[in-house]
């Protein structure tokens, strides 16, 4: 919470205007609406930090999804360079070269669907209620 803690000191209004008996030393006394207030504050608070820690856990494992993916594309293409330097027929190479470039398409496809969902996400945590920001920001 972010609002500073402040001591209340209710007023008791009484008919013949005597002070009311002081407080004890670090006694707070909350009305019923002050005590709900809080409780509800305090729960919006929990899940709103939930929330937010549940989304950054998912941006980190898209992260850690997209470097694997990010790997496989880069060793498809050393894969690529060793096949184009290697000698075979014309029919071979061609279905080599076929095979490694539909699953480099599938792989980009991916990824950036992956891309997607992680900016989504980056927004839902810009956009939450705390002023909770990314993990590495």
């Amino acid at each position: 919470m972010t609002q500073a803690a402040r001591t209340l000191s209710p007023f008791d209004f009484r008919p013949d205007f005597t002070p009311a008996p002081p407080a004890e030393a670090g006694e707070v006394r909350l009305s019923a609406e002050e005590v709900v207030a809080l409780i509800a504050r305090v729960r919006s608070d929990a899940l709103a930090e939930t929330s937010r820690q549940e989304a950054q856990e998912t941006l980190d494992r898209l992260d850690r999804v997209t470097a694997t993916m990010r790997d496989v594309l880069s060793d498809l293409l050393k894969l690529m360079q060793i096949m184009d330097s290697a000698a075979y027929d014309t029919g071979t190479s061609a279905q080599l070269r076929s095979t490694v470039t539909g699953l480099a398409q599938r792989l980009l496809d991916g990824q950036g669907d992956l891309f997607g969902l992680t900016r989504d996400l980056s927004e839902k945590l810009d956009n939450a209620p705390t002023a909770g920001r990314r993990m590495g920001q």
